[in-house]
């Protein structure tokens, strides 16, 4: 073949003519090359609309084609109100569209499984052409599915025959999942889905699966959570043994990041995790304290660890230096503002919260205190401190109205305690411990005069042992 030269002039250089013959080739190659392209792209412009005219000269085929394979692979029974293809949305996949949908479990006779007023089935129209009824995508929309065990642990899920399918002609393998603004029923939960996208892959008996998501609410006989979670995750599912393993390392809760770990088997959920700066206002709303602690408020934050098992949710948090606003019920109420920070053991058992803060410390205006609270029980308003604290009489004229002394109290020195306040309900308190009182001074009727001493309180009952 004689190879286009370019016109340049090259006097007596072999070397130079060889370099301008090979550039010239590459330019040709690269022309071929184009117009191969250009072939292969005119054919699958060729193919697509020849999947169209297919599908659009014999409609009722393909319909009728999908729905039978369908009614042959389904082991329950199912109603659907109609169907129709939907060919041109997104071609060159289109859509297998089901109105009014009731799809059987498969342990009950009255076992309703899913219950949708639409469901997308999506697959390709180049494979419709070869007699592939492969579907890639599923969507969901108002949709209610509900999952059950019966009394030997299998799941009413067990509705698909895939004993044809192999690796080259899986008929109806799903790669993508949609749900939006459906229930899902596991058991006694009920949870409430915004939207959520999965990748699922299945392989043998185990199910595979990567997606995201928000679910609006979560509802169980011993918890209720309306807030809104999205999240991002993975999990594996294995059909044979009921198992199924969550991982979600990226979960927004209440302003919170949290990380989970769950399983599920034939003894129900366990799950655990740490959370990062969880709002202490967000939670206080979700616990809904008992009247005596409505006003309970704080602005600051906690991070921590915490586990999910048999209808028990235990955490450890810790929390940072915070402003609080702690009411107190009486014939005269108030509201004492302080500072504190420290750790709390965080328990829900039985539609009941219980604290216990094993380490706080706050500071308000003329009191400190550092000690821990045990029994803190949200339902009977009922706890018991422990530990130490001192009185500033300088500064104890900022507290609240209702704490301050009957009568001319110190003005200068000040009142050390370790010992024990218990809130037992009702407006009932008891304390015992020990006092001192540091150069205490005042003035009556203008005469000064100053006080030390120590001692102890039993409830109503006060005992000095030294004074001066």
């Amino acid at each position: 073949m004689r190879l286009p030269r370019q016109c340049v002039q090259i006097q007596c250089n072999g070397c130079a003519r060889y370099v301008v013959q090979v550039i010239s080739f590459e330019l040709l190659i690269m022309r071929k090359f184009s117009s191969i392209i250009l072939l292969l792209f005119l054919c699958a412009i060729a193919a697509a609309a020849g999947a169209a005219y297919w599908l659009s000269q014999n409609h009722e085929k393909a319909e009728a084609a999908i729905v039978t394979a369908l009614s042959q692979r389904l082991k329950t029974d199912a109603h659907i109100g109609s169907v129709h293809l939907d060919l041109w949305t997104s071609f060159p996949h289109v859509s297998l569209v089901l109105e009014d949908v009731h799809l059987m479990g498969s342990e009950r006779t009255n076992d309703t499984l899913l219950i949708a007023p639409r469901l997308v089935l999506e697959c390709n129209a180049l494979k419709l052409l070869g007699g592939q009824y492969q579907l890639q995508a599923l969507a969901l929309e108002n949709a209610k599915i509900e999952l059950n065990k019966n009394p030997q642990g299998k799941w009413n899920t067990d509705i698909w025959d895939a004993s044809g399918d192999s690796t080259a002609t899986n008929l109806f393998a799903i790669d993508d999942l949609s749900i939006s603004n459906s229930t899902l029923i596991v058991g006694r939960e009920r949870i409430t889905v915004r939207d959520a996208f999965a990748s699922i892959h299945w392989s043998n008996d185990v199910l595979n699966a990567e997606g995201f998501g928000q679910i609006d609410s979560f509802d169980s006989p011993n918890l209720s959570i309306s807030e809104p979670l999205t999240w991002n995750a993975s999990c594996r599912f294995n059909a044979h043994s009921n198992e199924l393993t969550l991982d979600a390392g990226d979960i927004d809760w209440l302003g919170a990041q949290f990380e989970a770990h769950a399983t599920y088997d034939e003894n129900g959920w366990v799950a655990s995790g740490e959370a990062q700066e969880l709002s202490l206002s967000e939670v206080l709303q979700m616990v809904n304290p008992k009247d005596t602690w409505k006003g309970l408020r704080c602005k600051g934050a906690a991070s921590g660890s915490w586990s999910w098992e048999d209808d028990v949710f235990k955490s450890n948090w810790q929390v940072a230096q915070s402003n609080w606003d702690v009411p107190f019920t009486g014939e005269d109420p108030f509201q004492l503002n302080l500072d504190a920070k420290g750790s709390v053991w965080l328990k829900y058992a039985r539609g009941v919260w219980r604290a216990d803060l094993p380490a706080l410390e706050f500071n308000a205006a003329g009191l400190n205190w550092k000690g821990a609270v045990s029994d803190f029980l949200s339902d009977k308003g009922t706890f018991n401190a422990k530990g130490a604290g001192e009185v500033d009489w300088e500064r104890w004229g900022e507290m609240p109205a209702p704490l301050q002394w009957i009568g001319r109290q110190p003005n200068q020195g000040k009142a050390a305690w370790n010992g024990t306040i218990s809130a037992l309900g009702a407006n009932t308190w008891t304390a015992s411990g020990e006092w001192e009182a540091i150069n205490w001074a005042g003035e009556y009727d203008s005469t000064p005069w100053k006080f030390n001493g120590s001692g102890s309180i039993r409830d109503e009952e006060l005992a000095s042992t030294d004074f001066s």
